[in-house]
């Protein structure tokens, strides 16, 4: 093998469950965009093709044919070009989570997932078989190794890479985020090269999926240890990097996104994972109750941030308890952010409820009851204007107040 610079694309990108149309069009249009750069390489997520995770999806017959079909179609465009897409693939009664290698529209090689993740939110041994222990291609004359999310996880398929001649490791991964996981990733791509001293490329998927959300964050760890190429934070990304290959694989240095503030990191999480599970479930407003306070201040901000400000309604609801403050409060965020406000007084209501329940709560005294139905009030109207405007509301409760037990069942939360 001749020393040569090979110029690779790593494509971060925000697909959906089920949507295979939608998703290979994405594909497609990375692999045309990274042609045109003159990449000869492009690597996209674990189960790109379906999104992650694909639950009992998997079961439906009409989604292997539909992802079969996107193979094809993603076949046509690797004239001299290769292109590592994950899926599932099912092979009699048993489903494995696949890494396809394509090029020159041929399967050249294929991984199946040995390490299957079944604690916090993942279970995939409930839908995957186990897979082999290693998968080693050649590249335009260099020994590749695959991995998968999870098998990174572990020493000993890296190990078996390497020994198979693996210069480098390619790892596809749907890793979601918490506020320590990045450091995680880093950590564990360290042990991998301190114990085999070849770089590895990590293209992690982006975006949200009902409670997850999936930060990218795609990154290249040379030799030494050093990261030298990384996505974006909370964003689709298309990186693009150099690599000379001869006795070893060398990855040339790209500019670095921005450090993020801990607090910069949790609120672009939020704001994906508000503006996916809207989109993605076919709603574009939503509509939430606003009082002034910090709670509801926040999560009108995260709305606007996530889908702009024709997109989200306040609704302003005043009882004979609320203070003029908060009246004041409410409009100047609302007109600071420039959304629409909508006040609907709900004494009338709030009245109406207590004269029809006073001979059933006869001689009790007033307590948490009466407080309780203002909020169940006030999540009446809030659901009645989305079901007539197809939109979602928008709860704003914190955690602290949930935890607490400060908060309202089927009124604040």
């Amino acid at each position: 093998m001749g020393d040569k610079t090979i110029k690779i694309a790593l494509a971060q990108l925000n697909f959906c469950v089920g949507d295979i149309e939608g998703n290979t069009q994405k594909i497609l249009t990375a692999i045309k965009r990274a042609k045109a750069k003159d990449a000869k390489l492009i690597v996209f997520s674990e189960l790109a093709l379906t999104g992650y995770p694909i639950e009992d999806l998997l079961f439906k017959e009409d989604l292997h044919l539909r992802v079969q079909h996107a193979l094809t179609l993603i076949r046509k465009l690797t004239q001299n070009f290769y292109v590592i897409v994950g899926y599932p693939e099912k092979k009699g009664k048993k489903y494995f989570n696949v890494a396809e290698v394509i090029y020159d529209g041929k399967m050249i090689a294929k991984r199946y997932k040995y390490h299957l993740p079944n604690y916090s939110v993942f279970d995939e041994k409930r839908y995957f078989e186990k897979g082999e222990k290693s998968c080693v291609f050649d590249f335009r004359g260099i020994k590749t190794g695959l991995l998968i999310c999870e098998d990174l996880w572990f020493p000993e398929l890296s190990k078996k890479a390497v020994a198979l001649g693996a210069k480098w490791l390619i790892c596809i991964s749907a890793s979601p985020y918490d506020d320590k996981k990045f450091q995680k990733r880093i950590e564990i791509l360290k042990s991998r090269i301190s114990e085999n001293s070849v770089p590895v490329v990590y293209v992690n998927l982006v975006g949200g999926q009902d409670e997850l959300v999936f930060d990218g964050r795609s990154f290249v760890m040379n030799e030494h240890q050093e990261v030298c190429a990384q996505g974006k934070h909370c964003q689709e990304d298309l990186l693009f990097l150099e690599m000379h290959a001869g006795k070893s694989v060398k990855i040339k240095k790209e500019k670095l996104p921005k450090v993020l503030s801990k607090e910069e990191e949790i609120y672009s999480a939020l704001v994906l994972a508000t503006r996916d599970y809207v989109m993605k479930n076919g709603f574009s407003s939503v509509y939430l109750g606003v009082s002034g306070g910090i709670d509801s201040a926040l999560t009108l901000a995260i709305a606007v941030d996530a889908l702009g400000p024709k997109h989200v309604t306040a609704i302003v609801m005043p009882s004979r308890y609320t203070a003029l403050m908060s009246m004041e409060d409410a409009y100047a965020l609302a007109g600071a952010l420039k959304v629409k406000v909508i006040e609907i007084p709900i004494t009338p209501m709030f009245n109406e409820f207590l004269k029809n329940l006073k001979k059933a709560l006869a001689k009790k005294p007033k307590d948490i009851t009466e407080k309780n139905i203002q909020a169940r009030v006030r999540a009446v109207l809030l659901m009645a204007l989305a079901n007539e405007f197809n939109g979602l509301v928008l709860t704003t409760s914190n955690k602290s107040e949930i935890a607490a037990g400060y908060s309202t069942l089927y009124g604040d939360m």
